[in-house]
């Protein structure tokens, strides 16, 4: 079997402006009150979506998620830390609630939304041309909201996601501060995303009493930032998706081309140059299969076995395989529209598909053609 966790889901209906304006799956969702979701694919989103776009040798984020925080979760139904996980640094703690809020709310999201891909929020503003100020906020009310999601229709989306180990309190009381944070972006001509969501998950501590939450909000939008009303939704769009596309690129060593797909507009330089050089430095180490397909492979053996669905583990192995051929929609004329044109052919219709979901393996295709697979190790 798949390793399915249960989690409770509340949803602050009362923070849309209107009950009309709350998706229909997110309140038939609040009245259930619980969904099962998968662990594998929601570490597998905390990886991709955590790390930059830009690769610059620094690469905190690259095996994290889904080597790191695997074995940290108890072997049964309810989504909850291991005993040994009591005695983490807090710290450590820390930055794993930020990591895993991601991952869960960002798969959660595109199971029940259909949020295709997310991009860091402050690449896309860069991207358009934006100057932040040297006193632009880090955090606090006044920092940009961490993502804008898209869906397959093309219709974007406002996501602050947040994260704690410290009781269901804490995580509402985080979502109120992601709303203000949220509340920094607005759509161009006054027309608002479609959704501007505060969400956060909170999974308990093995001595806690209360059960994992996910806790989604969407507050009235009576706020504006005048930065990003300089840009029109297919501009703003059109950013997204080459920071969200740079973002997978960048895993596969794609460095070049995903910086160039992430560079602010006044950096943009010949994608097609950058494409070539990084195909031939990755076939003179030996990234490049024969077969024309770039691949990675990123595997982590624990010193002490770890029981998951009642089978004793030694590791976990993460490969990822892009095909060359699936990235040709990236070359051609390099002026944005083009590009930006042609990025949207190729996603067209184009979602997340899943090709193997059974027991101790999960394999993924993105919408850009990217396979992920997760394997336990036995």
């Amino acid at each position: 079997m798949a390793n399915i966790k249960t989690i409770n889901v509340a949803i602050d209906s009362s923070s849309w402006k209107s009950p009309h304006d709350v998706p229909p799956s997110l309140l038939s969702l609040g009245n259930i009150g619980s969904l099962d979701i998968d662990l594998d694919a929601c570490l597998l989103f905390a990886g991709i979506w955590t790390r930059s776009p830009i690769t610059c040798g620094i690469t905190l984020a690259d095996c994290w998620a889904w080597l790191r925080y695997f074995p940290a979760f108890k072997d049964e139904k309810k989504l909850k830390f291991r005993t040994e996980w009591t005695d983490i640094d807090f710290h450590q703690k820390a930055v794993a609630s930020d990591e895993l809020g991601v991952g869960f709310t960002t798969w959660a999201l595109y199971s029940i939304l259909g949020f295709l891909s997310y991009a860091d929020t402050n690449h896309v503003m860069k991207k358009l041309g934006t100057i932040f100020p040297i006193n632009n906020a880090k955090k606090g009310p006044a920092k940009v909201p961490d993502y804008i999601a898209y869906d397959l229709s093309g219709n974007m989306s406002v996501l602050e996601c947040k994260g704690t180990q410290t009781n269901q309190g804490r995580i509402w009381t985080a979502i109120e501060r992601g709303k203000e944070q949220k509340r920094n972006v607005k759509m161009a001509n006054g027309e608002q995303f479609i959704h501007t969501l505060a969400a956060g998950m909170f999974i308990p501590q093995d001595d806690s009493n209360e059960k994992a939450l996910l806790a989604i909000a969407d507050p009235e939008s009576d706020w504006f930032r005048n930065e990003i009303k300089k840009y029109n939704p297919e501009q703003i769009l059109g950013s997204a998706r080459q920071v969200a596309i740079a973002k997978e690129l960048s895993l596969f060593g794609l460095t070049e081309t995903a910086a160039i797909l992430a560079a602010p507009k006044e950096e943009q330089n010949n994608i097609n140059q950058k494409i070539k050089h990084d195909f031939d430095r990755n076939q003179f180490n030996n990234v490049i299969k024969k077969d024309g397909i770039v691949a990675i492979n990123k595997e982590l053996i624990w010193s002490i076995p770890v029981r998951i669905n009642a089978v004793d583990c030694i590791g976990v192995r993460f490969t990822g395989e892009m095909p060359i051929d699936e990235l040709g929609y990236l070359t051609g004329d390099n002026a944005e529209a083009g590009l930006n044109s042609r990025i949207a052919e190729k996603t067209l219709n184009s979602k997340w598909s899943q090709e193997n979901h059974s027991q101790g393996v999960l394999e993924l295709k993105s919408p850009i053609g990217a396979r992920y697979k997760i394997e336990w190790l036995k």
